[in-house]
Order: structure tokens, then C-alpha cells, then sequence
């Protein structure tokens, strides 16, 4: 049975839980992991959404969890990590693996690992249009595992105290950087609905490009998406592959170059294609023909590929004109100026993110700083056009949570002296503009100084702001005056820390011992 008052009062989880429990008839030891995985998604999910400025209600989230699971899935396996059947899971570098035609997950006996099994059980479509082909599954890859790593972190990273990122070291943690660095861009809501469309006719990668532009400018649509297909090509383990559709590329387009070539090319093979076509016509449209074609290529194939009647061959006639007279306007199409300079424009821009392959060694961190920087510059973009003064707190969140998000187990993005750099200034943009426009209390009349006393709640692991009182202090030590700054998170001390450089007393602008809100009240 469900453990009495496990879940939040305003909707009856136990009972839900316990009647989807007993219908699945999961194992004992199933059943009890599943109980402890909502109890910690329960205790966590707020902070959690804080942090990430999540829009979505904690029974939403619960609610997608339990339709996943009675929806989805039949069977769930907990694998002994001391024993040999673990082995495919190390092997394969993951916390679970799913079988969607069975139901079934087999699982790491913790709650995150189980977490990531029932994400990674429902079907994720993210379809990517033909035309970017060779982009396809290195972004498909990282979309379906920075979907399921996105799920778990409710409880990989928080648990009802604090938030701790430590836990995103055995990740991959490139496949989560890339997905919450297009969910802090386009929104958690765009990739989820991408995830969910099971119709391939949307093209989401020219959306992604319609909102870059539309939202920032078209320089910064087009370093932002180069950068990305990099980074995504750079990361996948198919490098010999992409080798030779680049190579590809380059012959394409050097084909297409020579304009008056291409253009005899292609009325050459739609002159060929009118002479098929007619030839067809002619021997459907005759049963002369017909039965004289019949015979002939009856004559020239083995006994187990011969034709049992007239049908057969008509069925095969109709297809080759069928295929004959789509390749016709396909060809009518690319014969078109327009057409000819968007293929032209599509071949560049492949060979342009390709490109890195021309190199003899390739330095993945190197294409993690250039699509960092493109993020970075889009919420600097977004910065100026604020009008709301919410909109300062959600960016601020935005881009204390980027600089904590990991490159690999031993780097985070603060880590890196360039990014951390470029997201200061943007945070002490903010932290300058939220001062102004009375949101935050101001604390010292040099911006320097305020940025750097209220930078060290930002660099704090508090998770919210609003609960923060700020005071200065001033002592001896050893002789010399030391004012150091305080952090009050709810009345408890959180943090205390001397201000290391020089400044002006005068410029303070609080008195002394006084804890200050954070927030203007």
C-alpha cells in the first residue's frame, strides 16, 4: 500500500498510485522504488522548478509520470549491480534500458535510474526533415537523451534542501548541456511539442531558424545554428562517415557551379526521362505491345523471377512511371533560378558546418565556447528588450543555472574563464538594471561594488532569492579593518565572505549589522 499522506493534498496520489500499482502487479521491490522516486519528485519538485523557472504545476508533472508508466509500461526489472545481467547497462554507459514493444525496463535499483527508464520508455518522435540527413542522428541522439536527463533532475540535482549539481558528473553531460541550452532559447515547451509531433511534414529545424531570426536578427540566426550543427556533428562518434559527406558536398557543389552545366545536365536527363515515359505509354496503351513486351523479358529472366501474367508487368510499367514522372518535376523544380540558388545556399551552408572535418584533429571544447557564446548572446539580446521587471529575476535564474551546467564531470561552463566572463557581465547587467528599476535593494553606490555584494548570493547554492537578507559587517583581524559581507537565507547564516579589494566606505549604502532584503519589499 501507499504511504499515508505521501503526496501533496490537493490532488489524492496515494490512491492514484496505489490503484496503478496494483493494476501493473510491478514486484515488491518495484513497487517500493517507484513509491520513493514520487515521494523525492514531491519533496524536490519546487525548488527544482525555481531554479529552472519551470512553468508547469508539480501535479502536471506527476500526472505525465503516471500516465508514462500505466500508458507504457508492463514490466519493470531492477538489475543486482553485483551481478552479470548489469553488464549491458555499463556496456551501453546508461542508468536503463527500455523495451517499447514489451513494456519493459530494465533499470539501476535507484530512483533516478528508474526515473530515467520511464522517461526514456515513452516514444520520442523529434523528426528531422531529409534535407539535413546527415545531421539527423547525432541530433536525434542528443534530443532523446537531454529529454530523458531533463526529466530526471528533479531528483538527480535537488533533494528538499538544497541543489546540488554534483550529481550531473556520471551524465552525458554534453547531450544535457545542448538540450537545456535550446530549452533556455526556445523554451521547454517548443521541445516538447517537437518530441511529441508524430507527423514528419514539420520542418522544427527551419523554426528553429524562423524564431532565431525573428526573435534576435539573422546574423545571429546564422552563427547560432552553425555552431550548433557543429557541435552536434563533433560530439557524435561518426566521424569517417561525415568525412565523406563532406567530401561529398564539396563535389556537389562544385558540380552546380558552373551554372550553363548544370543547367544541360539537367535538360539531358529530362529529355531521357520524355523518351521513357512516351516508350511506357505506348506498351500500356497497346495489348500488342504489351504482350510483346511480356514475352520479351520473360525470355531474358529465370524461372523465379518470370512474369505469371499481363498484370504482373503492368503493376511494374505503372511504377517505373510513376517514379519516372515525379523525378520529371523534381527536375522541372531545380531547373527554376530560384530553386537552383536555395540548393546552391543549402550545399554551402552544409559544406560550412561540414568543415570541421576538414581539420586533422578536432577540439571538442573548443565548439562547446562557440555555441556557448551564440547562447550567451542571445540573452544578451534579450536583456535589452525587457519591459517586465519579473523578466530581470527569470533572466537572472536563467543564467546562474547556465554557468552551473556541466561540459564533462570535471568543467562546468563557470569553469571556463571566457564563458564565465561573458555571463558576469550579462549577470551584472541585470543585477545594474534590477537596482535601477527598484527591484533589488542597493546595497553600494559604486556598480562595482554592489554587483560583486550581491554576486555572492548569486554564486550561492540558495535557491530563492526572495527569501535572501544581506548584511554588511564590519571587524578587526590581525589589526586591520575587514568588512565582510553576510548571506541570510530565511534568518540563517548561509555564507560569509570578506570583500578582497579596495573601495571607498563612503559608497556603501547600508548601515552596518542591518540585514537588508535582497528584494525591494
Amino acid at each position: 500500500m501507499a504511504r499515508k499522506g505521501l503526496f501533496s493534498k490537493f490532488k489524492d496520489y496515494n490512491y492514484i498510485l496505489d490503484q496503478l500499482l496494483e493494476r501493473k502487479r510491478f514486484q515488491e521491490n518495484s513497487k517500493n522504488l517507484l513509491l520513493s522516486m514520487f515521494y523525492k519528485i514531491e519533496t524536490s519538485y519546487d525548488d527544482y522548478a525555481k531554479i529552472k523557472i519551470v512553468n508547469s504545476s508539480k501535479s502536471h508533472f506527476l500526472d505525465e509520470i503516471i500516465k508514462i508508466i500505466d500508458e507504457y509500461c508492463n514490466h519493470i526489472y531492477l538489475l543486482d549491480p553485483k551481478k552479470e545481467e548489469i553488464q549491458e547497462l555499463k556496456k551501453r554507459h546508461t542508468w536503463a534500458l527500455t523495451d517499447e514493444r514489451e513494456k519493459k525496463i530494465y533499470s539501476y535499483p535507484t530512483e533516478v535510474a528508474l526515473l530515467y527508464g520511464i522517461a526514456d520508455i515513452k516514444p520520442k518522435y523529434f523528426f528531422i526533415h531529409n534535407k539535413y540527413d546527415y545531421l539527423k542522428d547525432s541530433f536525434q541522439k542528443v534530443l532523446v537523451d537531454g529529454s530523458n536527463l531533463n526529466k530526471t533532475e528533479v531528483i538527480r540535482n535537488f533533494n528538499g534542501w538544497s541543489w546540488d549539481v554534483d550529481g550531473d558528473k556520471n551524465i552525458n553531460c554534453l547531450n544535457n548541456l545542448i538540450y537545456q541550452d535550446l530549452a533556455i532559447i526556445f523554451g521547454s515547451a517548443f521541445l516538447k511539442r517537437w518530441e511529441g509531433d508524430s507527423s514528419p511534414k514539420k520542418d522544427y529545424i527551419a523554426e528553429i531558424k524562423k524564431r532565431l531570426k525573428d526573435g534576435y536578427d539573422e546574423k545571429i540566426m546564422h552563427s547560432f545554428y552553425i555552431s550548433l550543427m557543429r557541435l552536434l556533428l563533433v560530439v557524435s562518434n561518426d566521424h569517417e562517415d561525415n568525412i565523406a559527406i563532406y567530401n561529398k558536398a564539396l563535389k556537389s557543389y562544385e558540380d552546380i557551379s558552373n551554372k550553363s552545366e548544370y543547367i544541360l545536365k539537367i535538360s539531358r536527363e529530362k529529355m531521357k526521362i520524355s523518351k521513357s515515359l512516351e516508350q511506357i505509354e505506348k506498351i500500356l496503351n497497346s495489348q500488342e505491345l504489351l504482350i510483346r513486351e511480356y514475352n520479351r523479358r520473360n525470355k531474358l529472366r529465370s524461372d523465379d523471377k518470370k512474369y505469371f501474367s499481363l498484370e504482373g508487368l503492368v503493376n511494374d510499367l505503372s511504377r517505373k512511371k510513376e517514379l519516372r514522372v515525379k523525378r520529371f518535376k523534381q527536375l522541372m523544380e531545380l531547373s527554376k533560378p530560384s530553386s537552383y540558388l536555395a540548393m546552391k545556399e543549402e550545399l554551402k551552408e552544409k559544406i560550412n558546418i561540414l568543415s570541421v572535418f576538414s581539420k586533422d584533429s578536432i577540439d571538442v571544447l573548443e565548439y562547446v565556447k562557440a555555441f556557448q557564446k551564440e547562447v550567451i548572446k542571445c540573452i544578451d539580446k534579450e536583456i535589452e528588450e525587457i519591459t517586465e521587471k519579473e523578466e530581470y529575476i527569470e533572466l537572472l535564474y536563467k543564467l546562474r543555472y547556465l554557468k552551473k551546467l556541466r561540459v564533462d564531470s570535471n568543467t562546468k561552463i563557470e569553469d571556463i574563464k571566457v564563458l564565465n566572463n561573458l555571463v558576469e557581465k550579462l549577470m551584472k547587467k541585470i543585477v545594474t538594471k534590477a537596482c535601477e528599476n527598484r527591484i533589488f535593494n542597493v546595497f553600494a553606490r559604486n556598480v562595482d561594488l554592489n554587483y560583486w555584494i550581491i554576486s555572492r548570493v548569486i554564486d550561492s547554492q540558495i535557491i530563492n532569492f526572495e527569501t535572501i537578507d544581506i548584511s554588511l559587517m564590519k571587524e578587526k583581524v590581525d589589526g586591520q579593518e575587514v568588512i565582510s559581507v553576510l548571506i541570510y537565507d530565511n534568518d540563517v547564516l548561509e555564507k560569509k565572505e570578506d570583500i578582497d579589494f579596495e573601495f571607498d566606505k563612503k559608497d556603501l549604502a547600508v548601515r552596518f549589522k542591518k540585514q537588508v532584503s535582497l528584494y525591494v519589499l
